[in-house]
């Protein structure tokens, strides 16, 4: 390769400008503190050294993914420290001395004299420093040996070695195929020559970048995922995933714009925490909704209509746990003489009859979009209006018990067909104000409504007689466009200072 200059090689070497060959360091065998510590020193070729203004280790320790992010600018080799070739380089073009160094590891290496005075050169704790690419190889104008060597040949005094002179000229392969290719930012196959060349640059220039302490990453960490948690939780899935992608991309236009600035903060660990904050609060109000859901599905479904237990699960904001005033009416209604009746039938044939009529009455009650409160025995205990509003809900509790009466009607005449006891309902209606919601102890509770107006509802089913449903005036302005009624005498209701006006309902209009 040399064959044509072969014999004055060594007086070239050893002429007045700085000559330096490369040395190769076998690295990394361990970590010894601050310095990459070598196993091996593989030395230039003897007859190359003479003459030499330094040499030093052309090796690149790239990052856990194999790119060239970082050169290492001192190592460590048999309680020595040897510097990089492109670091001795840059010392001596700017007339600097490697004894006028000191180093504070995972800051600077300072640089106290030189033509352009003191200067620091920012490392990391490994003595690297991060570099600055200003782009791929044809940033650094490369030229082939071969057009060297053809210049030699027939024109030395060229405009080729006019462009050369005064400049410093990095020796090494390009050719892909060759061994000295590595992934950098800039390329998957970027030569090794350029890595020492930019190692070059930036210390002569004094283009660094500069990398964020460890402390202030991880703030950025903590920061991202912090302001994704909070939006995440605080709205829904898909409006929270906006502004989860919108906090990532704010962060990453942030980034790029410091690094514009030569200034480098950490871009996938803030980002990989905006994601598993917005994944782990997602899959956490996952399985908070699905819990949700089946308690809403476990509590209700015993109570309303299935449609109306999907409605819940789909709007749960429907459902608020504890106590709230809410206009509804509220139903109670019982069998007439069912004790004494019950005292001459077999235990399992009361079972079975009871069990019939509760079933009809339910299907009735859930077809008029009603909320099964509770059973008391043969009593039966339900609500219109929540936990779904609708505005009828007392024309839907009133329609619901005419059916009801109907329904009983139906029954017994099945019962005396199978000889079996008939049966009469009385029943009462009150619409007004009164507190629903889940109550009970911490351990159990029940979907139920208290109030003065439930009070009054149930006092109406007592003075109801068998085959009446009895409603109060306030029901009655709801329904007297829809209902026949015969207008009863007030009654006089315990806990009422005076008699309640009350109205029969004799059939829907």
């Amino acid at each position: 390769m040399f064959s044509i200059v072969d014999k004055g090689l060594p007086k070239k070497i050893s002429d007045p400008f700085h000559k330096l060959l490369l040395a190769r360091i076998a690295v990394p065998g361990k970590i010894d503190k601050t310095f990459y510590n070598a196993v091996e020193l593989v030395l230039p070729v003897s007859r190359f050294t003479t003459g030499l203004a330094g040499s030093g280790y052309a090796n690149a320790i790239p990052d856990s993914d194999g790119t060239t992010r970082r050169v290492a600018l001192l190592i460590q080799y048999d309680g020595r420290i040897y510097p990089h070739i492109a670091f001795i380089m840059a010392m001596h073009y700017l007339g600097a001395d490697m004894k006028d160094i000191s180093i504070k590891p995972g800051k600077y290496i300072k640089i106290k004299k030189s033509k352009i005075g003191s200067f620091r050169i920012p490392v990391d704790e490994k003595n690297q420093m991060l570099l600055n690419y200003p782009g791929g190889i044809r940033m650094y104008h490369p030229l082939s040996f071969l057009e060297v060597i053809d210049n030699y040949r027939t024109n030395p005094s060229a405009q080729i070695l006019k462009d050369a002179e005064s400049k410093a000229i990095f020796v090494g392969l390009t050719a892909t195929g060759t061994v000295d290719l590595r992934p950098t930012p800039f390329s998957s196959l970027f030569p090794m020559v350029g890595v020492v060349a930019a190692t070059f640059a930036n210390i002569v220039d004094g283009n660094y970048m500069k990398e964020a302490p460890r402390f202030m990453n991880f703030l950025m960490v903590l920061f991202v995922g912090f302001f994704v948690t909070v939006f995440s939780i605080r709205f829904r899935p898909l409006k929270g995933a906006v502004f989860a992608a919108g906090v990532i991309l704010l962060w990453c236009v942030f980034a790029y714009a410091v690094f514009l600035g030569r200034f480098v903060i950490s871009v996938i660990s803030p980002v990989a925490a905006g994601l598993f904050s917005f994944l782990g609060v997602t899959i956490f109000r996952y399985a908070g909704e699905e819990k949700e859901k089946k308690f809403i599905k476990n509590t209700f479904q015993r109570y309303v209509s299935p449609q109306i237990v999907e409605e819940l699960i789909s709007n749960p904001q429907l459902l608020k746990m504890g106590g709230q005033k809410a206009h509804l009416s509220v139903f109670f209604s019982d069998v007439r003489g069912f004790t004494s009746m019950s005292e001459k039938m077999e235990p399992e044939e009361v079972v079975k009859l009871l069990n019939e009529y509760l079933t009809e009455m339910t299907k009735v009650i859930f077809k008029y979009n009603g909320t099964l409160d509770k059973f008391i025995g043969d009593a039966i205990m339900a609500i219109w209006g929540a936990p779904k509003y609708f505005e009828n809900h007392a024309e839907l509790a009133v329609r619901a018990a005419v059916e009801m009466q109907e329904e009983v009607g139906r029954l017994c005449e099945k019962w005396a067909a199978e000889g079996r006891q008939k049966i009469g309902i009385g029943m009462g209606i009150n619409t007004g104000f009164v507190v629903v919601g889940n109550m009970g102890s911490a351990s159990y509770a029940d979907y139920t409504v208290i109030g003065d107006n439930v009070n009054l509802a149930a006092r109406l089913e007592e003075n109801a007689l068998a085959e009446n449903i009895l409603i109060t005036e306030a029901t009655y302005d709801e329904v007297k466009n829809i209902v026949k009624v015969e207008k009863l005498e007030p009654l006089t209701v315990k806990g009422k200072a005076k008699p309640v006006q009350v109205y029969r309902v004799l059939q829907i209009l």
